[in-house]
């Protein structure tokens, strides 16, 4: 805009061949109109198309165990916290231990209102690589795919995580009944 601006103006009175780059030469050159021009980045990478997942919503969740969120004795230790891999809807679900029994009861319970999904990705604890677990998921018709524990190409830790800070704080003003507060923590 200021270039467009000096050459209009100069085009009034003087012309020249190189009049553009002459112009364009001193505005690169002058202090002042360097600290008013407008700051670009010619060497980022463009924005392109992603890749479209075909993927229907609720066909693949990642699954994994929220730690025990106290030091001290309380009634609901432990969370299963799902999320969707196509929408990254996050859904947590509270439970007295992390045995393989309830494990699955929780993920049929969530799995109640969205439908059964094909996939489930899963890290190697215990309570998922269980016989229970492996038959439940068998006879469900879902695949269980394995991942490294604790690590961030899922990004269900990094929801753990925020959650974890999340119920942390509401567990510490109501330590008997934070599962009833659940449901404004992770949506609906």
């Amino acid at each position: 805009m200021i270039l467009r601006h000096i050459k209009g103006r100069l085009e009034l009175s003087f012309t020249w061949p190189s009049l553009v780059n002459d112009v364009i030469e001193q505005c690169k050159s002058c202090e002042i109109c360097q600290k008013h021009a407008r700051v670009t980045y010619h060497d980022r990478i463009p924005i392109e198309g992603g890749v479209i997942s075909m993927e229907p919503v609720f066909s693949h969740f990642y699954v994994d165990a929220l730690a025990p969120l106290c030091s001290y004795s309380i009634p609901y230790q432990y969370a299963l916290v799902l999320l969707d891999h196509m929408s990254r809807w996050m859904h947590a679900i509270p439970l007295l231990s992390l045995t393989a029994k309830n494990c699955s009861e929780a993920l049929l319970s969530c799995w109640q209102f969205t439908c059964l999904p094909t996939k489930l990705t899963m890290d190697n604890a215990s309570n998922f690589t269980a016989d229970i677990t492996r038959e439940f998921l068998r006879r469900l018709g879902v695949s269980p795919m394995r991942c490294t524990p604790r690590h961030p190409e899922d990004s269900v830790e990094c929801t753990v995580g925020t959650l974890n800070s999340l119920i942390a704080k509401v567990a510490h003003d109501h330590p008997r009944s934070w599962q009833n507060f659940l449901p404004m923590i992770d949506g609906p």
